[in-house]
């Protein structure tokens, strides 16, 4: 399976196995030493990859099922229908192309410190690391984080990896592991006869050889430091002795200052990779892991590899360095890395040994029992001896060299050894003795080291949160107080977790006290991430509030303006002729209240005025930042408006006006030199704008007669809106009216729609699916499995696309929900089939007994409903089809003997049924309006009448058996026909008896919290809006939760109730709460929906304490205390409210409440 994600991460396109659309899929991850690649490559139909654009990510699994995410780097359209898609592994793109780390020290720091420094910014979280000591590094030059934590690893020694953990929605962490080098063998060996198909041995020494001169950098004066190495060793293999064969080294470092030893170092290390002879493998073998699932591949494994008939025979390990796997076939190819060979006579050594020394012992003419018997004594007491005893007190009765584990100390267990009559310390007792830290210090660090960070992070923040809180241009109150609370919960996470810290010292940190500690700064890093993520949707507020209030700067806010300066410069404004007349006398105060009614009224101090200058007769007043020195000019007064203000979040305006002139006859606006607006003239009685000299850049552009926006927003804020298409003639051939919701007749000639994304209008699908709804199923599962199945079928059929030409199988296992299906507008040529499905999750041989009633109306589709027993209520039709096509298969209907019908046809239906019964209603089937139906092997049971036909309809049947009062009624012009047989006459005691004690689930329709005294919020807040809260959290003062379920309860109103069970579920989203187990206080109120007063409960004495842990759900049986209620008019749902203002029983609830009733019918 392909997934494609998009930027958000969300998954918008999948490809399975099967898809026709791709042509080849091949990953390849290698290691060649030390250098990683992890490629994806795939050839799709062109058609299908719309959605793989550059930088989008892909998702597979691979070899052992894990996650492997990929960037897309490279796309190729070819003209013969394909696209080659190239992607790299996403840790090389945001890793390896994140933001270069200037060069620097890492001093004195464990591996997690360094990597954690290293990581930030990049989206990649530390995983699992194994200790390796405190060190430190350093680096001469800029270096990319993957280059540095190459870097890292090299120093402590340790190999890395990256992993990725997942959620129900894509990937929601991106790990990185460092952990010493260990390949292990887990019992993959390669061998002939088995999977070894052909083996070929590769010696190349071309590169080998046995001494070195070693090169230092230049220094200064030119000089450069020389030292010979050379290996004796590998000079016996190759070469006469002393004659060596010499290679030149130069170390890859500009450290002038590099001294003798550091220079030998390095060389010999260099000349131990190079004086071997370079030996390699090409081994073909079959992958057999679909035959033997044990017999699996990894990469880093070692694998064995073994061919007695090779020359000599071949016993080898090698490390798995490469796979190329074809993931539409499944075949998967190995390369491996250099291999450690075995002599065959060097692995039979032992088994030759002892074969010969049991040979010499049991010769014929001499048994030495005495000597075995030793030799058994001897190694007895030696294994005794070397055996380790754990424990918090010594062994009993020691021996000098035996061995004790003492335990004693839960911080730091000793290893001691007995010698000389006393227990003698093999290991440090206190780690400070050989400088290292306690497991405890070293958590206590790291811990600090997340809280540091965490705490850059949140005073980063706290500089934007003031300035966005206090943004004019922010006036969402519900984003407000969002980013509020989210503000408010940082800094109460911050002091917990700061007071934490200042309870316990690094060198007072033991195992158990430091986990408080451990919650406070998990508690205090997600609340930074919220605050996080609320101040960007405040951001964004601002933004789309900026944008609207540039769009609504219209010619009455001009005309306003006008006003204002008429007003404080002494002219007159006529607005009919937009002029200003009269004799001009500014002062400098008038300059000041010019520049401050400009600033108020001009779209939101959008505009600064900072200069002016005025001319009438002669006279010129120039006012230039509060200037009053007067200069006379003639002809006109000229105002100038420039715009120092304005930034690059204000385009309406940003260097918009470079000249304002009043004129007696009206205004003129002039563009600078960038030409942005150009001669914008005001004259009496109208404007004009020359459109072949405007060009607005951003969300709007016109240009040359054409328009072109992002969004087009027609009335709204109590005015209407119309939008007009006229021809040449000035007439309408297209109108849009936003009042009367109609527009008039328009023709299109060719319509090419390239995607439409709506709930309602949906494009062509004939994608195939599979959903399962249980009785013990949620709605918020995938619904994909029986043990991820849905709750309702409503929920499952919301999957569907309305125009659907696929197969759709929708498996119900034990509905006692009472739910009515509703199949309802389905076109196109598809097929819908609700099934019943065992335990197992295989379709079902037998029915499944279910309370559902199904009802079809106005589908194009097939339906198809098999293996089901429906019982239907009081009064109902198990089956209603209504202008559609349906075939039920091997169902039974069973009504309660009040006027149930089994099924109802009509309106031009078809219904085909093929095995079953009706039993306990009052009337098998009415075909009826034109409608068609086909019964066979069907036997029905009913109180009045078997089958009828009305209203020219048709029903044929074919061994139909019917026991009824009236076996069949046709009215005139309708026919019924074919084999059916009465077996009686008058109603007799059926097969399957009405049922006496029945069972249904009702699950709630809708759910929230009500804020009971903080800021008046009521059912207002927007914080997990939908989520049931109990309890208090300051200062947002108490919650309590409610779920609805309309009028499903009316139902029980005066039954006997046997049994009722409650599925309740405690949210894990955003962490509310302690996260241990707590008490939900369960209660029951009289609301079929949100109240519009303060809400109520029932009292303490009618309620149920659950206790939860967060994340989990669970049945509970709640009879003792809501059986006796819940079949009473007035209690509708169920709420949780707790008395306790205590913090430990604050939490959030699952959205979704089901509730099981056993009750008398």
């Amino acid at each position: 399976m392909i997934h494609v994600i998009d930027f958000e991460g969300n998954v918008i396109d999948f490809f399975g196995k099967g898809n026709d659309a791709i042509l080849s899929a091949n990953y390849e991850r290698k290691n060649d030493e030390g250098t990683e690649s992890e490629i994806l490559t795939l050839v799709i139909s062109t058609k299908a990859s719309e959605h793989m654009q550059e930088y989008r990510r892909l998702l597979i699994q691979d070899e052992t099922e894990a996650y492997r995410e990929f960037v897309i780097e490279r796309c190729e359209k070819e003209n013969n229908g394909y696209s080659v898609i190239e992607a790299t592994a996403s840790y090389f793109i945001d890793i390896a192309k994140a933001r270069s780390i200037a060069k620097g020290t890492l001093e004195k720091m464990t591996l997690k410190e360094m990597v954690y420094n290293v990581l930030r910014g990049t989206g990649w979280e530390l995983g699992n690391v194994d200790w390796s000591g405190v060190k430190t590094i350093s680096w001469d030059a800029e270096r990319t984080p993957y280059e540095l934590l190459k870097q890292i690893c090299t120093a402590f020694d340790v190999e890395i990896d990256f992993t990725y953990e997942m959620n129900d929605k894509g990937i929601n962490r991106r790990l990185v592991h460092l952990y010493k080098k260990k390949a292990l063998f887990k019992g993959k060996e390669i061998k002939k006869g088995k999977d070894l198909l052909s083996l070929k041995r590769i010696s190349d020494a071309t590169e080998v050889v046995t001494a070195v001169i070693a090169l230092g950098p230049e220094k200064e004066d030119g000089s450069r430091l020389r030292i010979e190495v050379t290996d004796d060793n590998a000079q016996s293999q190759f070469g006469i002795d002393k004659r060596y064969i010499w290679g030149i080294y130069e170390p890859e470092s500009e450290d002038a200052t590099m001294t003798s030893a550091r220079l030998t170092s390095l060389a010999k290390t260099h000349l131990s990779k190079i004086s071997k002879v370079n030996v390699s493998y090409e081994v073909d073998a079959l992958d057999i892991r679909k035959h033997s699932p044990h017999e699996v591949t990894r990469f880093g494994d070692i694998a064995r590899i073994k061919d007695r008939d090779f020359t000599p025979p071949l016993y080898a390990e090698a490390e798995v360095t490469g796979i190329a796997h074809d993931l539409i076939s499944d075949e998967r190819k190995y390369t491996f890395g250099t291999p450690k060979e075995y002599l065959e006579s060097d692995l039979r050594r032992y088994f030759t040994e002892r074969l010969a020394m049991l040979q010499q012992m049991m010769k014929d003419d001499i048994l030495n029992i005495d000597q075995i018997m030793e030799k058994v004594v001897v190694t007895v007491d030696t294994k005794i001896e070397e055996t380790i005893t754990t424990g918090a007190t010594p062994p009993d009765t020691p021996v000098t060299g035996q061995l004790w584990y003492d335990t004693s100390n839960p911080n730091n267990a000793v290893l001691r050894e007995y010698q000389d009559g006393e227990w003698v310390n093999s290991t440090t007792e206190n780690p400070e003795d050989i400088g290292t830290l306690s497991r405890a210090q070293i958590l206590y660090r790291e811990l600090q080291l997340r809280y540091n960070v965490t705490l850059e992070q949140n005073n980063l923040l706290n500089e934007q949160y003031n300035k966005v809180l206090n943004d004019q241009y922010l006036t969402d109150q519900s984003i407000k107080d969002a980013l509020t609370q989210a503000y408010l919960d940082a800094q109460a996470k911050y002091n917990a977790a700061t007071s934490e810290f200042g309870l316990i010292t690094e060198d007072a940190a033991t195992n158990l006290n430091i986990l408080p500690i451990q919650t406070a700064v998990i508690n205090y890093y997600t609340s930074v991430n919220e605050l996080a993520k609320q101040l960007q949707l405040a951001q964004k507020s601002i933004q789309d509030r900026l944008a609207l209030l540039q769009s609504q700067y219209t010619d009455e806010k001009v005309k306003q303006i006008f006003s204002e300066i008429a007003s404080s410069t002494g002219l007159t404004y006529d607005e009919a002729t937009n002029t200003l007349t009269g004799a001009v006398g500014i002062t400098d105060q008038q300059v000041t209240d010019i520049s401050n009614k400009v600033q108020e009224n001009l779209a939101g101090q959008y505009v600064t005025t900072t200069k002016y200058s005025a001319d009438q007769q002669g006279i010129v007043t120039d006012l230039q930042n509060q200037r009053s020195s007067l200069e006379q000019m003639s002809s006109q007064i000229d105002l100038e408006v420039s715009d120092s203000k304005l930034n690059t979040t204000m385009k309406t305006l940003t260097e918009a006006v470079s000249a304002l002139q009043l004129l007696a006859d009206g205004i003129t606006m002039t563009s600078g030199e960038d030409g942005i607006i150009s001669s914008v003239s005001l004259i009496p009685g109208s404007y004009l704008v020359k459109s072949d000299k405007i060009q607005l850049v951003g969300d709007v552009y016109m240009q040359d007669g054409l328009v072109r926006v992002s969004d087009l927003k027609i009335g709204g804020e109590d005015k209407t809106g119309r939008i007009e298409i006229k021809n040449a003639a000035n007439e309408v051939f297209f109108g849009l009216d936003t009042e009367q919701a109609a527009a008039s007749e328009l023709s299109i000639g060719t319509l090419r729609v390239e995607k439409i994304v709506n709930n309602d209008i949906v494009t062509q699908s004939s994608e195939n699916m599979t959903f399962y709804v249980s009785n013990i199923g949620d709605n918020e599962n995938d619904g994909l499995t029986l043990d991820t199945a849905f709750a309702t079928v409503e929920r499952a059929l919301q999957e569907i696309p309305i125009v659907y030409n696929g197969e759709c199988t929708i498996y119900l296992r034990t509905l006692d929900s009472a739910e009515v299906v509703e199949v309802k507008g389905f076109m196109g040529k598809g097929k819908i089939t609700f099934a019943g499905v065992a335990s197992t999750g295989s379709p079902s041989v037998g029915q499944i007994r279910n309370s559902v009633a199904f009802r079809f109306a106005g589908n194009t589709i097939d339906n198809y409903i098999q293996n089901i027993f429906i019982e239907t209520e009081s009064g109902t039709s198990g089956i209603n089809v209504n202008g559609a096509s349906v075939n039920a298969v091997n169902v039974n209907v069973n009504g309660t003997g009040g006027g149930e019908q089994a099924v109802v046809v009509s309106r031009n239906s078809y219904f085909e049924w093929r095995g079953g019964e009706a039993t306990n209603v009052s009337r098998g089937m009415t075909c009826q309006s034109g409608s068609n139906a086909y019964l066979r092997d069907v036997d029905i049971y009913s109180n009045d009448f078997g089958i009828v036909a009305a209203y020219a309809s048709q029903v044929e049947a074919s061994n139909v058996k019917i026991k009824s009062t009236t076996a069949t009624n046709a009215f005139a012009g309708s026919f019924i026909s074919g084999s059916i047989t009465n077996m009686t006459t008058t109603s007799t005691t059926p097969v399957a008896p009405p049922p006496t004690i029945k069972t249904v689930t009702l699950t709630s329709n809708s759910a929230g919290h009500y804020y009971k005294n903080y800021n008046n919020l009521g059912w207002n807040g927007t914080f997990m809006k939908g989520y049931p809260i109990q309890g208090t959290w300051n200062p947002y003062g108490e919650r309590m939760g409610f779920w609805f379920f309309g009028n499903q309860f009316d139902r029980f109103v005066g039954k006997t109730i046997k049994k009722v069970r409650v599925y309740i579920g405690r949210s894990s989203t955003n962490m509310q709460g302690d996260i241990g187990s707590r008490k939900a206080t369960l209660r029951m109120h009289t609301y079929a929906s949100k109240p519009s007063t303060t809400p109520a409960t029932s009292n303490a004495t009618d309620s149920k304490a659950i206790m939860l842990e967060m994340g989990e759900s669970k049945w509970v049986d709640v009879t003792s205390i809501f059986g006796s209620m819940i079949n009473k008019s007035s209690w509708k749902g169920f709420a949780v409210n707790t008395d306790s203002s205590s913090v430990y029983e604050y939490m959030a609830m699952k959205p979704t409440l089901k509730v099981e009733v056993t009750y008398v019918v």
